[in-house]
């Protein structure tokens, strides 16, 4: 079986974000979604940013603990949601290709699509 992934891209008018720390997230996910930001040249500021990340992510508990789904949602000053991703194992994680792989091999190709290579004509 395959992983479940859904995308909706970070609208073009955001150039800023703020990445809100989740603290029972036990991965490096921020500073996933932060590099992946600035490399596609968003600005990553603590403070007055067009639009605040919110992120989770939860883990299957098993030898090597791998990623069973996660979610980043993308916030504009009026709370209104301009980008989302999310990513789901299968329910029987053995049929997935994604098991073995790192949680940065999982997520960085799915936040390359939340986050979209910014024009730089723009």
């Amino acid at each position: 079986m395959e992983h479940t992934v859904e995308v909706e891209p970070t609208e073009q008018q955001i150039q800023s974000v703020c990445v809100k720390n989740n603290p029972k997230v036990k991965i490096p996910f921020d500073a996933y979604i932060k590099d992946v930001a600035k490399k596609n040249g968003y600005e990553v500021v603590n403070k007055n940013c067009d639009a605040e990340v919110e992120y989770i992510a939860l883990r299957y508990f098993d030898f090597h603990a791998p990623l069973a789904n996660a979610t980043v949602t993308v916030l504009d000053k009026d709370n209104d949601q301009v980008g989302y991703m999310f990513y789901q194992q299968p329910r029987n994680m053995w049929t997935s290709d994604d098991y073995f792989k790192s949680n940065e091999e999982i997520l960085v190709p799915i936040l390359e699509s939340l986050f979209p290579e910014k024009n730089s004509n723009l």
